[in-house]
């Protein structure tokens, strides 16, 4: 993104706007001056654009040179930054001089994106500081399923500050992994926007079934887990080796998935230990609670009959309410059977 000011010292200069490096009067016949920032500073050259380019987010220091008397002070500053974050910028002026910055309209400094907003802030040493406000500096970022499906495609997320959540993409018969950038390293929403990503892609690995060799003894379903905590293995003293919800806070679930085609009957052993009445199993088919179960609950059999044609998907989901945790706070299954009527 680049960032365009016009700097004029003791109100003689022109007005300026961004995008086009400023008032076209008043900047016509100045030469480009390509400055580079050496030891934290930079120096700017009069009645002339002078060009930096800030690579990192380190603290830059624009020096004005002393003013020479009887000659009109005009500065045309360009600040083009390559950074991924917008670094503190500090202008320094010769004892005496004061400097300003041309506003727009609405109050803000002119810049090429339009949307970044900027506080300046007067030391007593007469230094300026410029101070990023977390306001609109968008970053758009797209999302590359990599063969897969994503339902938000692209998005725009605030420059310095955390993603906060990323989609996730499906891709029949692999897990999702990770989202990379194109240069291999992960993202994660707890991570920080930065301008140099722009494109995230998914990594898959083929799906392995856990669950079915466990808990689907008579074969022909598939088991897939989701929520806010992963159903894993467990050994139970009864029945072997058993599925258990994830674990889980508060307002949290825990969700194992299976499907299955036309009519017939589910059937299923499951046992509970939680919070009564409050944090409950249930097992939903097409979105529809058809058995649920809290509290101390042994080891019981349920048989769910569904009808319809087509594709059926059931979901066992442990889910908490907003406070209190007791006993072993899941739910447990094992032997999970469907017969097609």
């Amino acid at each position: 993104m680049e960032l365009v000011y016009l700097v004029n010292g003791n109100g003689s200069g022109g007005g300026g706007s961004g995008g086009g490096g400023g008032d076209g009067s008043r900047s016509a016949g100045y030469p480009l001056v390509k400055a580079v920032v050496t030891d934290g500073a930079v120096g700017l050259q009069d009645r002339s654009v002078t060009r930096v380019e800030l690579k990192n987010s380190d603290p830059v220091r624009i020096n004005f040179p002393p003013r020479t008397a009887g000659v009109a002070r005009d500065f045309l500053l360009r600040l083009v930054i390559t950074a991924d974050s917008v670094p503190e910028v500090t202008f320094a002026v010769p004892t005496g001089e004061t400097f300003s910055f041309e506003e727009r309209d609405d109050g803000t400094f002119a810049c090429v994106t339009g949307v970044n907003v900027f506080a300046f802030t007067e030391t007593d040493d007469g230094l300026f500081v410029v101070n990023r406000k977390l306001v609109s500096i968008v970053q758009e970022v797209a999302f590359d399923p990599n063969g897969g499906e994503v339902d938000q495609p692209k998005g725009d997320f605030i420059l310095g500050a955390k993603y906060g959540r990323l989609p996730v993409p499906t891709r029949t018969g692999y897990t999702f992994l990770r989202w990379l950038t194109e240069d291999g390293v992960e993202v994660e929403a707890t991570d920080t926007v930065k301008t140099s990503v722009t494109r995230l892609v998914a990594e898959w690995e083929t799906y392995v079934d856990k669950y079915a060799p466990a808990i689907c003894l008579a074969g022909g379903l598939v088991f897939t887990t989701d929520g806010d905590g992963k159903w894993t293995l467990d050994a139970d003293s009864e029945r072997g080796e058993v599925a258990r919800s994830g674990a889980v806070g508060d307002s949290q679930r825990s969700s194992l998935f299976t499907e299955f085609d036309g009519a017939g009957t589910l059937s299923f052993w499951w046992k509970v230990s939680s919070e009564s009445g409050y944090d409950k199993a249930t097992l939903f088919v097409d979105g529809v609670a058809k058995a649920t179960a809290s509290g101390e609950q042994a080891w019981r059999k349920w048989s769910i009959v569904v009808s319809g044609s087509g594709r059926h998907r059931a979901e066992w989901r442990y889910q908490k309410d907003g406070s209190v945790a007791k006993g072993g706070d899941c739910v447990w299954l094992d032997d999970v059977a469907w017969e097609a009527s």
